[in-house]
């Protein structure tokens, strides 16, 4: 899980180089970071009006969110100018509220005791995966396209690794048929 918030905090890590690329205020700069928050609130307030992590096993939602997010993440190298970035940003929260809140259940089919610390782990490394790509630029040449690259790279092998290996443990919840009534 780790992996999958990677691309929370790319244009944040690289916002010194877009600036410069795209001319960017400082204000602009901040609404880069801003609109992915916005992003994960109309994400989250979407799934949890669809009951999404109810009707779609957390495998599958986990997976195909945060291979989206990746690809939303991507879309910064490709992106022709400054709206079309706030664009992907705002989709790459949309896509990771389909990464938190499914994570904090998958993690707890897994533990009937000591939930809370599990969760609390995964809260903790969901917020070291946002701070990767800035391990990224540190590490790897500090350079736009090796951070997103990165970071999108970091969030498609998170993806396959739900995919492709993640189970639900033993104290799986029920699923619930979506009711207004609960709204």
């Amino acid at each position: 899980m780790l992996l999958s918030l990677s691309a929370w905090m790319t244009a944040t890590s690289v916002s010194s180089e877009l600036q410069a690329q795209w001319g960017l205020s400082s204000s602009q700069v901040a609404f880069l970071t801003t609109t992915v928050q916005v992003g994960f609130v109309v994400g989250t307030a979407i799934a949890a009006l669809l009951n999404l992590a109810d009707l779609v096993p957390s495998r599958i939602l986990f997976g195909s969110s945060a291979a989206l997010a990746a690809a939303a993440n991507a879309v910064l190298l490709l992106a022709p100018s400054y709206h079309s970035a706030l664009l992907a940003r705002f989709l790459t929260g949309a896509f990771l509220a389909g990464v938190y809140p499914p994570g904090m259940k998958m993690v707890s089919t897994w533990f009937r005791s000591a939930r809370g610390l599990a969760i609390g782990s995964v809260v903790g490394a969901l917020t070291i995966g946002k701070a990767l790509p800035y391990l990224i630029k540190v590490l790897g040449g500090a350079t736009l396209g090796s951070v997103v690259m990165g970071a999108s790279l970091a969030g498609w092998l998170a993806a396959l690794i739900v995919l492709w290996r993640y189970e639900d443990g033993p104290f799986v919840y029920k699923r619930s048929a979506f009711a207004w009534s609960r709204v």
